[in-house]
């Protein structure tokens, strides 16, 4: 499937344009949010670890 959803942006200006989403949306996406930036931080306070340890 294609969903050919899209928004224009201009500076911090956004426009939906015309076409709608086609499909539902992730449920685990503010699961995968929470987790990146989680791992962000860590890579932030400890640049030098083993990614497996972070």
């Amino acid at each position: 499937m294609r969903c050919h959803a899209t928004v224009l942006q201009k500076g911090s200006d956004f426009r939906l344009c015309s076409n709608a989403h086609v499909h539902p949306a992730d449920p685990k996406l503010p699961l995968r949010a929470k987790s990146s930036t989680i791992v962000k931080q860590r890579i932030k306070e400890q640049p030098h670890a083993r990614a497996i340890k972070v």
